[in-house]
């Protein structure tokens, strides 16, 4: 049973716990340093994400992939979403992908990938992205192009650390594969068992890619409706730090206690996706900085 510690910070209704969440972060391996990152982003493309999917193809090179290879870091970056020449669809120029800069702007017919960007387009609304991201790992939920019939798992490296980026305003509402991931009502039992569930089958898929419950070789990070941490400059939420169960940022559809949730059990964090649209480096730099985890080193 989970006992529940309520508090007030400011401008937030916080809860911590004493469950499985808590238990599993110092149960994890220690921190260490991974030189072989594979960057995967899903990415909600319903209407309401116009502005932020803007900021996103114009500033994650520069704010963050460009930091990152700079620093020494093998990196990989995989977009999941619908591919589309205008916000709140993705089109990414070069130096991220190779459709030549400016292009975009006259509708290319398809993402053009490189060995280090690739773009697996599907179109993930508010509520799918946890049930797109498990569905299109194999190609069951296909690419509109064809460009990976076996899904997005074929761009997958075994030796690199995984981190997960969900960004949407909204929450996980979906059922695949019997399993339904639940954002409304889910207080925070609920919101505990849904990240379980996610949890159990995105290790499912592949244990030498993902990890196991007890050395997870993935982290994940929501960038999503969850209100503005006032207790930290950069306003995110980190995984020691309690659920916020007050309203949602302020242009945002909902709090998404699943992905709260999920942040936690795999020492991610949770940042407003209110405060990325305005000034997206200080999220950039905690993706860039965050500790990632493994059993052991790769060798």
């Amino acid at each position: 049973m989970c006992s529940w510690i309520f508090r007030i910070i400011p401008g937030a209704l916080a809860v911590s716990l004493s469950c499985f969440a808590v238990g599993q972060l110092s149960a994890q391996p220690s921190p260490i340093e991974a030189d072989k990152i594979d960057l995967i982003i899903v990415v909600d493309a319903s209407g309401g994400m116009a502005s932020e999917n803007s900021q996103l193809m114009d500033s994650l090179y520069s704010g963050l992939v460009q930091p990152m290879t700079e620093s020494g870091i093998d990196l990989r970056t995989i977009i999941i979403g619908k591919f589309g020449a205008s916000s709140p669809q993705l089109c990414f120029e070069q130096p991220l992908g190779s459709i030549p800069f400016g292009a975009c702007a006259f509708s290319p017919p398809e993402p053009a990938n490189t060995s280090d960007f690739k773009h697996y387009s599907t179109n993930v609304q508010s509520w799918d992205a946890w049930c797109d991201l498990l569905e299109s790992y194999d190609g069951s939920l296909v690419d509109d192009f064809s460009q990976a019939p076996e899904g997005w798992s074929v761009w997958l490296r075994e030796d690199a650390f995984k981190k997960i980026l969900v960004m949407t305003d909204d929450r996980p509402l979906c059922t695949t594969g019997g399993l339904t991931f639940s954002g409304s009502g889910d207080w925070p039992d609920a919101a505990e068992e849904s990240a379980a569930a996610f949890d159990t089958a995105l290790l499912a898929l592949s244990a030498d890619q993902f990890g196991t419950p007890a050395a997870r070789k993935y982290m994940f990070i929501a960038a999503h409706g969850v209100f503005e941490n006032l207790n930290r400059p950069d306003r995110a939420w980190m995984p020691n730090e309690p659920f916020a169960f007050s309203q949602a940022c302020s242009s945002a559809q909902h709090q998404g206690w699943s992905y709260q949730a999920l942040t936690r059990i795999t020492n991610g964090f949770r940042f407003p996706i209110c405060s990325y649209f305005s000034n997206p480096q200080p999220f950039y730099d905690l993706v860039i900085n965050h500790p990632r985890i493994f059993a052991d080193r790769f060798e």
